[in-house]
């Protein structure tokens, strides 16, 4: 009798685990798959499928790598620049020689420099002055001489003589034909000299109106000088020198 309870007893165990495994083996079913990992489960927040984008081909390729040379619609330094920092490397290259531009190093050479030297105003070929001679002063100390010599005091009215570059009034008055005497200094023109009208006679010349008061070899003329050569009897003050 006590064998038939303990098995009464053990089968009513068996029922009653069976009948409560059954409602929760239903409940799993009934509730669906079980839910994702949370945030505060993974660490990291969930993505929804539909929210996943496939990358395209094209995505995974590099960027073609760009031309050298200007880029487009811009040339020079700033252009070359601009792709050296896309590359990863400098398009800006130094130059060969050394030198900011990139020359040869050789500047421009000046006609000094050259050895060269630059063009002058072209000198003329000759220059003409014009040239007067008087005794008109002689005529009233010594007017018998003066007027053997002269006409009424004049030996030469203006004459032009042409010259040569560089010609002084010496040698304008050799190209009169006058006679005369005396290279630096004139002591005698047409045969009336120094000391014949007192001890302070003698000639003197002007250059435009000036007594430049140095020897005739010394002064060198220009083109269209005037010269004349006048003779005193008191040393220039009768004639305005």
């Amino acid at each position: 009798m006590k064998k038939f309870w303990s098995i009464l007893l053990a089968g009513l165990l068996c029922i009653g685990m069976l009948a409560g495994c059954a409602p929760a083996e239903q409940q799993a079913q009934a509730s669906g798959p079980a839910p994702e990992a949370t945030v505060e489960q993974t660490g990291r927040p969930s993505v929804p499928e539909s929210a996943v984008v496939s990358p395209s081909p094209s995505a995974a390729l590099p960027p073609p790598a760009e031309e050298s040379g200007p880029a487009a619609g811009g040339t020079g330094i700033g252009a070359s620049s601009a792709k050296g920092k896309n590359t990863g490397t400098s398009a800006v290259k130094e130059p060969e020689s050394g030198t900011p531009d990139g020359t040869d190093g050789a500047a421009a050479s000046t006609p000094e420099q050259a050895g060269t030297p630059e063009f002058a105003p072209q000198q003329p070929e000759t220059i003409t002055c014009t040239i007067a001679i008087d005794c008109k002063a002689a005529l009233d100390v010594e007017p018998d001489l003066a007027n053997a010599v002269s006409s009424g005091g004049t030996i030469l009215g203006g004459k032009t003589v042409t010259l040569d570059p560089g010609a002084t009034v010496y040698d304008a008055l050799r190209a009169t034909g006058v006679t005369f005497s005396g290279k630096s200094y004139i002591s005698s023109i047409n045969s009336i000299g120094e000391g014949d009208c007192g001890p302070q006679s003698g000639w003197m010349y002007s250059v435009n109106g000036d007594y430049p008061g140095v020897g005739c070899t010394k002064y060198t003329l220009s083109d269209g000088d005037s010269i004349r050569w006048r003779y005193t009897c008191n040393m220039g003050a009768d004639i305005g020198a």
